[in-house]
C-alpha cells in the first residue's frame, strides 16, 4: 500500500526505506534499528540521501541521550558530509553540522566543545549559493549563545571562550539583516570556483611563507 502511495522511483524508495527505519525505532529501538537505516543508506539515490540516513540513524540515539553509542555514528556522519569527493550541496552540510552541534548538546557535551562544529556550518554558509538566512543566523546567534555563556570555559585544548570572535559575528549578524546571505558570502560563489579559489589563497600563503625574512 506505502509503495502503491509514494510510487516505486529511486526517491520514493529511499523515502519507504527511511519510513521503515524510522518505525523499527519506535517499534523496538535505535540499535534494533540501525540496520533498516543502513538499508536506507544503501537504496538512497543520491550522496544527500545518504548523509540524510545517517543523520537520522545519529539523530535517533541523541534524542535517547546515548552518548557512548552516538559518537561513532556521528563520526561516520561528520566524516560523509565534509568528503568532497561526495556531493553535497555546501547549503546542505552546514545544515548538517549545525543539528550536530545540537545533537552533540543532546547527549551532554560541553557546549565549548561544539564551536568547531559551528565554524565548520558557518564556513560552509559563505560558500553556500542557495542557503537561507534563517540557517545562516541560527548558525550565528547559536555561536553568540555559546561564546557569552561560557566566558570561563576552555575547549580541551585550553583555548577559551572565543571572545574576540564576537564583534566579527555582529557584522555578520548585521550583514545578514541588510541584505540577506549574499552579504555574507565569499566571491565567486560556485562550488567549483570556490575550491579553485581556496587553492589560490593557499598557494598564495605558501608563497609568502617561502619568501626570504628581510632583516633590518
Amino acid at each position: 500500500m506505502i509503495t502503491k502511495l509514494l510510487g516505486d522511483g529511486p526517491d520514493q524508495k529511499f523515502e519507504f526505506a527511511l519510513l521503515q527505519a524510522e518505525a523499527k525505532k519506535v517499534k523496538d529501538d535505535y540499535v534494533m534499528a540501525e540496520p533498516a537505516y543502513m538499508r536506507a543508506f544503501e537504496v538512497a539515490d543520491n550522496d544527500e540521501q545518504r548523509a540524510s540516513a545517517l543523520h537520522h540513524l545519529a539523530k535517533g540515539i541523541a534524542d535517547k541521550g546515548d552518548g557512548d553509542f552516538f559518537l561513532p555514528r556521528l563520526k561516520t556522519l561528520a566524516e560523509f558530509t565534509m568528503d568532497e569527493s561526495n556531493d553535497i550541496r555546501n547549503e546542505v552540510r552546514a545544515d548538517i553540522f549545525q543539528k550536530i552541534a545540537d545533537m552533540r548538546l543532546q547527549v551532554g557535551h560541553k557546549p565549548i566543545s561544539v564551536r568547531g562544529d559551528l565554524d565548520r556550518a558557518l564556513g560552509y554558509t559563505r560558500w553556500a549559493p542557495g542557503v537561507t538566512r534563517e540557517l545562516c543566523e541560527k548558525i550565528i546567534r547559536q555561536t553568540v549563545r555559546i561564546i557569552t555563556s561560557n566566558r570561563k570555559e576552555t575547549n580541551e585544548y585550553g583555548i577559551d571562550s572565543f571572545e574576540d570572535r564576537l564583534p566579527f559575528l555582529q557584522h555578520l549578524l548585521d550583514a545578514l539583516e541588510e541584505g540577506g546571505p549574499a552579504l555574507i558570502q565569499c566571491k565567486p560563489r560556485t562550488r567549483e570556483e570556490a575550491l579553485a579559489e581556496m587553492e589560490r589563497d593557499r598557494e598564495r600563503a605558501a608563497a609568502r611563507d617561502a619568501e626570504p625574512e628581510i632583516k633590518f
